[in-house]
């Protein structure tokens, strides 16, 4: 992160720039997240409850990984047929490293932390499933973020292109500059 980074993560890698941003609040300039695999929060929405199930039976299963990644795309609401063969091809290999690091069930947010951070933070969903939108509210109102639903690329939100792309420029530009 240097002296100040723009912090953006999808779906798992969301997770990954929340516990960055609360360890580094100083040299968080913003935080966005799309969709983070925060399966911890929503939980008391069914629709939430549901997805997490959902995707925890893809998760224990014992597949082979090309037919455990499609599963596990199909169950977080991506459509692999239109993410393409290169896209799942550059997935799959990624499997058993996914699988052997810490559940996204597991593990406590550091949601005080953020909370009382003053950079600006940003959760945004898909509009494509009521799961992901109880759990990407859910951290919205926990880490005290600004919340939006961008549609037309599924779980993919960073597909989405200009009105994401546009919404990022935004923030950054409104995130108060860093003296280094």
């Amino acid at each position: 992160m240097g002296e100040g980074a723009h912090l953006v993560g999808h779906s798992y890698g969301g997770l990954g720039v929340l516990y960055a941003a609360a360890r580094r609040p100083e040299a968080t300039l913003s935080l966005t997240v799309l969709e983070p695999g925060a399966f911890m929060m929503g939980q008391d929405d069914p629709a939430a409850r549901k997805l997490v199930t959902d995707i925890r039976l893809v998760w224990d299963q014992d597949l082979p990984d090309e037919d455990w990644c499609v599963r596990f795309l199909t169950a977080v609401g991506s459509d692999p047929d239109t993410l393409g063969p290169e896209l799942l091809a550059a997935a799959v290999p990624l499997v058993p490293v996914l699988r052997r690091g810490r559940p996204p069930f597991d593990g406590e947010l550091p949601l005080a932390e953020l909370a009382s951070a003053a950079f600006p933070k940003l959760v945004v969903s898909g509009g494509h499933s009521a799961g992901w939108e109880a759990i990407c509210d859910d951290v919205a109102k926990q880490i005290g973020a600004s919340r939006m639903v961008v549609e037309g690329a599924g779980h993919e939100v960073q597909f989405a292109g200009r009105p994401l792309n546009d919404a990022l420029l935004a923030l950054w530009r409104a995130a108060p500059a860093r003296m280094g």
